[in-house]
Parts: structure tokens; sequence; C-alpha cells
């Protein structure tokens, strides 16, 4: 069975302009088709039948969307763990979204100014994002907030970047997820391996291997070394199984599932949303999950242990 769980690509709208921005695989533009109603019956569908709660939020930057806490809001109420990846700038505006999650996820590549802005391209201090996430933690205390640092060779790896982040998830009570570069970006791929060591001469101790991260402890403090998901394998996992098994079912903004953030195959399921056809919505769900890693081309280069 697939241990992955559904991922909205709620909008390709984002302020930001990183360089090595993935974008989930979606480079293609995207109408917005998919509202309220109709990601309320996805979610009331996939959990009936896969029994899974959870979706995450992605795109672009979700907060760009207006009816983002309005959607949260429905999902929260009908039993859903609501996550979300963005990038922290409208946080400020709209701290209440953190009443309906169980889990924030704020990219945030750099802490020194300069490097902030250069690489997501934009002229923002990276301070009023710290400001913002140290106001929710206050007012959210038992809220998961994990910052993600997608680490890019030779612009925030120095070994000072690496421990301005594990300083300020000490001061602050949250994680840090340091993320390895999506693979088409390999001319910028820094090993986790370095950041390894760093932990373990600040005395972390790994605690838990997870699908394709693992989590190290010192005390209260939680560090995450995650894997670009397509450079992951397992022992005795042939080439595509991964996929098949962990990838996550990703759905894009005009209700299509994309099954392969390398290549352009879709699914369209906007019609049976529309329609609120569970039993044809069903079909293509399975569908998908069977799709996954089929046409898998990227094997992962060694056994995460």
């Amino acid at each position: 069975m697939n241990e992955g769980i559904l991922r909205i690509l709620i909008t390709q709208k984002c302020m930001y302009n990183c360089f090595f921005c993935h974008k989930e695989g979606v480079n293609d533009k995207k109408d917005k088709k998919l509202n309220k109603e109709d990601i309320i019956f996805l979610f009331k569908v996939y959990n009936s039948k896969y029994n899974k709660n959870e979706i995450r939020f992605s795109g672009g930057e979700p907060l760009e969307r207006e009816d983002i806490e309005e959607i949260f809001k429905s999902l929260y109420e009908k039993g859903c763990s609501v996550r979300v990846t963005t990038n922290g700038f409208l946080l400020k505006q709209k701290a209440d979204i953190c009443k309906y999650l169980s889990r924030i996820n704020i990219s945030i590549h750099s802490l020194d100014k300069v490097k902030y802005k250069n690489i997501i391209n934009r002229d923002i201090d990276v301070n009023d994002i710290i400001n913002s996430i140290n106001s929710i933690r206050g007012k959210y205390p038992n809220l998961d907030i994990i910052l993600d640092v997608t680490l890019i060779k030779g612009i925030n790896t120095d070994e000072k970047d690496i421990l301005s982040f594990i300083n300020l998830a000490e001061k602050m009570k949250i994680k840090i997820k340091f993320v390895e570069l999506f693979l088409k970006e390999k001319d910028y791929l820094y090993e986790l391996d370095k950041v390894r060591k760093i932990l373990i001469e600040k005395n972390f101790i790994k605690k838990r291997v997870y699908t394709r991260k693992v989590e190290y402890k010192k005390g209260d403090t939680t560090i995450y070394l995650a894997r670009c998901f397509c450079n992951v394998k397992c022992q005795n996992i042939k080439k595509g199984e991964f996929c098949h098994k962990y990838n996550d079912l990703f759905i894009t903004p005009d209700g299509k599932i994309r099954i392969c953030r390398l290549k352009n195959t879709e699914i369209d399921i906007l019609q049976e949303l529309k329609e609120k056809n569970e039993q044809k919505l069903l079909i293509k769900l399975d569908e998908a999950y069977g799709l996954l890693g089929k046409e898998c081309f990227a094997e992962g280069e060694e056994v995460w242990n």
C-alpha cells in the first residue's frame, strides 16, 4: 500500500523568484479551477477510500490564495490534518490560519540578509519573516513549526550558515529541515553528510530514520536531513518501486493528478470533482496510484541509513 499523502498545489502564484525552485514539477501555466468545495469533496473521497486524513498544501505560495483560510478551516472541521509549505511572507497578515494547521513548513534558505535577498531575488528582509514566526510560536505553542532550508552549494552552505539555523532552532523551539537540492540542479548539490558531521560535532544524536529523512536530536532540539525524493533508494527496493510505495499524490491547481515531477503525465479529475462523482473519482485515484513509479528513470544513488 502507498504510504504517501495527498499534496495539493493550490496556486502557482509566488512573490519570490528562487532560481532553484522546482515548482513541484509543474512548469506549464495552470489556471485556478479548484474551489473550496472541490477540495473538500476530494478529501472526503480520499479519506474514505484510503483512510488517510493528511493534506499538504504547496505552490507557488499557498497563502496567495484569498480563500486559503476558508479552505483550511473547512478541512479542519472535517477532521483533516492540514499542513502547508510557505515562504512566510504573508504570515503576519494571515497568522490565523495556524489555528487550523497540524504543521507549517516555512522555507527560509539563509538567515543572512544579503544572502536571503540574493536567493529569493526580491528586496525582502529575512528578519521580518523571523519575527512573524516568533509571533506564531508565542500564539500557537503546540504547532509543529519546521524551517525548510534548501542547501545550495557555495551560497548558503558555510558552517556559519548551518550553525545559525541550529542556534535559531534552540532559541525559538522550532525544528529545522536541511533539504537536498532537487536533482535537476546538480551543479549546486551539497552533500548532506557534511551537515551530519557538524551535527555530530555539536552532540546531536541520530534518533530515527524516515522514508527520505533522518532525525537528529539534542535535548528538545530536532534537526532533519532530507534527501531529494528522486535521489533516494532503499535496500532491496528496485527502481520505481520506491516511488510507487512512498510518493505523494500531487494535485495541480486545474484539477489534474501529476504522476511524476520529472514528466508531464497527468490524469484529469476536474470533471469528477465538479460533478461530485465519487465512483469515477475513485477509479482515477486508483489509476494514479497504479502509475506511480511506472515510468521512473531517476534511480537513487545510495541506500539511506
